[in-house]
């Protein structure tokens, strides 16, 4: 059986620190954010369901930006690369170098990251990432929150005066503190309009993404 095979991270705990050392921009952790430019909005009304459902249907997609994480231990920055193709993922992370400091790929069934040039496999990716790293991240929700889409079964949303999605809230938390996700600026592509900047929070954390090009496939 799979579950067999898994590596569910019996090595020795991982030092994290050894990446931090790593980033050269840690003073500019939301730095990067401050100079974002205005937000690119529609001018017109938009449809919402129709919106949903056609960006429930985009599931190949590549994107390229910046992600800064901020938790009551750590602060950094890092640019982000991420491939998404149907249910398989390939999230990498980089430093100003090009280095990569982080991978983590994977799909419905397992999850790999690699750290430090050594490798970690589980069924979760959330308790992956979280055991390797001590960061809160909703890597399972993530594919469909990173593109505007919240699925209404698991997410309440609030949307703006144009009717794209201004703050979405996780339903049935069994945390005392829900993710809570905001969108600021959406940018027309083909026949999607997708968010520029993301910020998730779960307290006391915060991530925060800027999107600098998607690719569609």
């Amino acid at each position: 059986m799979f579950s067999n095979r898994l590596n569910l991270l019996t090595k020795r705990p991982l030092n994290f620190s050894k990446v931090l050392k790593k980033l050269a921009t840690l003073s500019l952790v939301f730095a990067l954010f401050s100079c974002a430019s205005a937000p690119k909005v529609s001018d017109n009304l938009i449809n919402q369901a129709n919106h949903q459902q056609n960006l429930a249907q985009l599931i190949h997609w590549t994107i390229q930006g910046k992600i800064a994480v901020k938790t009551p231990e750590e602060r950094f920055s890092a640019t982000l690369h991420w491939q998404q193709e149907n249910d398989t993922y390939k999230i990498r992370l980089t430093n100003i170098i090009g280095s990569t400091l982080l991978e983590l790929e994977g799909n419905t069934e397992y999850a790999k990251l690699t750290l430090d040039d050594e490798h970690y496999i589980d069924t979760d990716p959330e308790r992956l990432l979280y055991r390797t790293t001590g960061w809160q991240l909703p890597v399972k929700s993530l594919p469909a929150l990173i593109k505007g889409y919240a699925p209404p079964e698991t997410f309440d949303t609030k949307l703006d005066s144009a009717g794209f999605p201004k703050e979405v809230q996780e339903k049935h938390s069994l945390s005392p503190s829900p993710w809570v996700i905001t969108y600021k600026g959406f940018e027309q592509n083909k026949q999607y309009w997708l968010p520029e900047n993301i910020t998730l929070k779960k307290s006391p954390n915060t991530i925060k993404i800027r999107i600098n090009q998607w690719q569609l496939i």
